[in-house]
């Protein structure tokens, strides 16, 4: 939203990292679902995990050692 709440002391006493991003308009939005929809854009896929090891992928995720996404699969 336009204005998140949060605890900045907890975010500067835990050194923690803030990643922020944003969608554009609603327009801006349906468009990009339609390319992807469309198959004119694909994402990047750095590693699948069944969920069992879900505590693995998000391991993957807090080294930063992805590039491109990490999926879940559930069989």
């Amino acid at each position: 939203g336009p204005d998140p709440q949060t605890d900045l002391g907890r975010i500067f006493w835990n050194q923690l990292t803030v990643y922020g991003s944003t969608m554009g308009t609603h327009a801006e939005f349906a468009e990009m679902l339609r390319i992807f929809r469309d198959g004119k854009v694909k994402p990047v896929v750095d590693a699948v995990f069944p969920l069992p090891q879900a505590r693995e992928a998000e391991r993957r995720l807090e080294e930063k050692r992805q590039f491109g996404k990490v999926v879940l699969r559930i069989d």
